[in-house]
């Protein structure tokens, strides 16, 4: 290992240390929820299980089950009743719910993010993905998850950033060119997406998200077996991106991946009518945040 690779390790570790964000699920609980949204053999009673492990998460479940979102006839009284329901969807609605604590910051200095922009961001890239996911052979669950978590890493280097600001805005206005993701490295060691990657990796959840993470600004460049996640990652970010209704300081500064975009055969039509799509699976969403009996 070079010099500058150990280099660059080092402060991959020290930003993902220093974020100290805990995974608002139990880690082994979350992994066991995420393997299951990937299970095409999976059933309400192993869904029930896991859930059941949790009495948070159940209490969850019922809540969400019985909310005005879903408007079920009669009352949702059991989890399994609530698996059966919703599905897969309980666990997405579930993973939302959690994450929303940490992503849900007011601000995000360093990225100009403000009234839970990160949040904003990361569930309209999360909705893009779940849809996405249709061209390729990824489970929508496992695209859904991988897409909130795509920008976590931006927790760790928000303030770092906001320190150096002035050396962030001259090298943005020198370079028309300059990509937000390669400006993080050479300024502070690491990209956000890196890291973001290594946080998950703590949380021992499945490679495939880890690496979704990761290469999202670059999949061309992920393992060949996580290519396809990758892809719908990258192009779920720059969907919710054109979106703009959360855009940080660093919206416009990212390279999108003409290969990412040509796999999965995305054309201008169908980007206009995915993002409809999504603005209606996040007002779902935030209607179902909003009740007060979910």
């Amino acid at each position: 290992m070079t010099r500058e690779a150990i280099r660059h390790t080092i402060a991959l570790r020290q930003y993902a240390a220093a974020a100290a964000v805990e995974l608002p699920i139990p880690p082994a609980v979350m992994a066991r929820m995420v393997a299951l949204m990937d299970d095409p053999k999976r059933d309400a009673y192993k869904i029930a299980e896991v859930v059941e492990v949790d009495p948070g998460l159940g209490a969850d479940s019922l809540r969400i089950a019985n909310s005005a979102a879903f408007a079920f006839r009669n009352p949702v009284t059991s989890i399994r009743q609530a698996v059966v329901a919703l599905g897969e969807r309980l666990m997405r609605e579930l993973i939302a719910r959690r994450m929303r604590a940490i992503l849900g910051r007011p601000e995000l200095p360093g990225y100009e993010m403000l009234n839970e922009g990160l949040w904003r961001h990361s569930i309209r890239c999360a909705a893009a993905a779940a849809r996405l996911s249709s061209r390729t052979a990824v489970s929508p669950g496992i695209a859904y998850t991988a897409g909130l978590m795509a920008d976590i890493g931006k927790l760790a280097l928000a303030q770092p950033l906001r320190e150096r600001w002035d050396e962030v805005r001259a090298r943005l206005e020198a370079d028309a060119d300059c990509a937000f993701d390669v400006l993080e490295d050479e300024l502070l060691g690491a990209d956000h997406a890196e890291i973001g990657a290594e946080m998950i990796r703590r949380w021992t959840l499945p490679p495939a998200i880890v690496a979704a993470v990761a290469h999202h600004h670059h999949p061309s460049a992920a393992p060949a077996k996580h290519r396809a996640i990758a892809n719908v990652i990258h192009v779920a970010d720059l969907v919710a991106m054109q979106i703009g209704v959360a855009a940080g300081s660093d919206g416009l500064w990212y390279r999108s991946d003409e290969r990412a975009i040509a796999a999965l055969e995305i054309t201008p039509a169908i980007v206009e009518g995915l993002m409809c799509d999504v603005e209606s699976d996040v007002a779902h969403l935030e209607e179902l945040l909003s009740d007060p009996s979910a």
